[in-house]
Parts: C-alpha cells; sequence; structure tokens
C-alpha cells in the first residue's frame, strides 16, 4: 500500500511540473546581493604639526661700499655684486584650520646657500681688479606666520614674518674679509597640495626687503678702505622654493 501512495504522488508531481511548463510558468532567479557603496574619503584636515625639506633659487643684492668716503644706501660708486644661486633647507611648522576652512599657521626655516656675486673696480671704490668685490649669502632663517584657505587638499596662502641672513664680503683677493648678519622683513605666496594623510608638497616665492634703516656689514678696518673701513650695505633676497612636509 505505501508503495502505491508513493508511486502516486511521483506522478502527481511529474504531471504537474510538465503541466507549468506548457503552460510557460518561468521561475524568477534571486538577484545577487548588491555591494553597499564606498564610504566617502575623510575630508582634509590641515591642523597639525608638520616637518620637512626644501630646495630652490634665490637671487639677492649687497652693495660693497668705503665707509671713509660714501656708504649712504643708494649712493653711485658702490659695486653691486648680486649674489645668486642654490638654496637648500629644512621647516618646521603648525596649521590650525578653522570651520570656514582658513587656515593659519606658523612657520620657522633655516638655509644653506651657495649664492655668490662679484663686481669690478668703480671711480669711487676699488675693488683690487676685476671680480675682486666678492660677496656671499652664507645662511638664511625665517619665522613667518601663514594665512590660507583650504580647497580640500590644495591651499594657496600668504605668508609673512622676519628674516636673518649672514653676509659674507671680501675685495682684493681676499687683502679684507668679513661676515655678518642682517635682520629683515619677508613676506612671500605660495601653495600647498596634501597628498594622502600625511604628506603635503608645495611651492613658494618669498622675499626679503631692504632694512633702510642703514644697516651695514663692516668687515675690513682701514686696511683695504678709508676709517672705519669696508662695508656691505644695500641687502634684499628674493627666494623661489618647492618643498616637500610630512604632517604629524
Amino acid at each position: 500500500m505505501q508503495t502505491i501512495v508513493k508511486i502516486a504522488a511521483t506522478s502527481a508531481l511529474i504531471a504537474l511540473g510538465s503541466a507549468a511548463l506548457a503552460g510557460g510558468v518561468t521561475v524568477e532567479a534571486t538577484p545577487p546581493p548588491v555591494a553597499p557603496p564606498p564610504a566617502p574619503a575623510p575630508a582634509a584636515n590641515w591642523t597639525g604639526f608638520y616637518a620637512g625639506a626644501t630646495l630652490g633659487f634665490a637671487w639677492s643684492q649687497a652693495n660693497h661700499c668705503d665707509q671713509g668716503f660714501n656708504c649712504t644706501p643708494g649712493a653711485a660708486d658702490q659695486p653691486d655684486t648680486d649674489p645668486q644661486g642654490a638654496v637648500a633647507g629644512i621647516m618646521l611648522g603648525y596649521n590650525h584650520q578653522f570651520a570656514n576652512d582658513f587656515v593659519l599657521g606658523i612657520e620657522g626655516d633655516y638655509n644653506f646657500t651657495a649664492m655668490e656675486g662679484s663686481f669690478g673696480d668703480l671711480p669711487g671704490f676699488n675693488c683690487g681688479g676685476p671680480g675682486q668685490c666678492v660677496t656671499e649669502v652664507e645662511n638664511f632663517a625665517t619665522l613667518r606666520a601663514r594665512f590660507g584657505y583650504a580647497f580640500g587638499r590644495t591651499m594657496p596662502y600668504i605668508t609673512g614674518g622676519v628674516a636673518t641672513t649672514s653676509y659674507y664680503g671680501s675685495i682684493n683677493g681676499g687683502a679684507a674679509t668679513g661676515s655678518g648678519r642682517i635682520t629683515q622683513a619677508v613676506a612671500g605666496a605660495g601653495i600647498e597640495h596634501m597628498i594622502g594623510d600625511r604628506w603635503t608638497v608645495r611651492g613658494e616665492v618669498i622675499h626679503f626687503f631692504d632694512p633702510q634703516n642703514g644697516d651695514l656689514i663692516q668687515y675690513d678696518n682701514v686696511n683695504e678702505c678709508g676709517a672705519p673701513g669696508c662695508a656691505l650695505i644695500d641687502f634684499t633676497n628674493t627666494v623661489a622654493r618647492v618643498g616637500v612636509a610630512y604632517r604629524f
């Protein structure tokens, strides 16, 4: 009896399946699950400390003058040596980004240079021959504020503060030499871009203004110039550089 029931049930299922196929009944497949959209990238935030390095080129102005003759800023007969060359430095700073995307920061840097220039005799200044008035920019450091606006990962900015620069002067094949430091105002502008969460790259130009207060660097005591000696005067400096920084 059980065998008869099993045979009847099987026959009914076969008949039902045949009828469904004959009637054009289709069975819809279950669609595969849809992956959720990727989470949006976190918004860039410029707040934090950073440290990095810079590399660039700079051109400067520094005139030689005879204090026994005329060291008035901008006077004639002052050999203008125009030192220029490569610069490389290190930097350390901090940024704070506000809710309105403005960024305020402070940055310090120290830089080594290969800047040098020379000039020859003028009627009012004896260099000792062609190219014997020599000026070098030995190094410089700046402490500046930065003010920018964050367009996501890109931030244009302006900057300004104070700089201190070491100049070296010599004439007549080194018969008179010496160096000293000048303090100057500095200002500039640049643009910085964030790569990932930790690294940034930048390009900027900064300009060091002449103190215009009669500051000079004396490098000779009467040996080659009139009393009180030879000196450097009229200082400006412009630096164009690129940099990379790591954010802490």
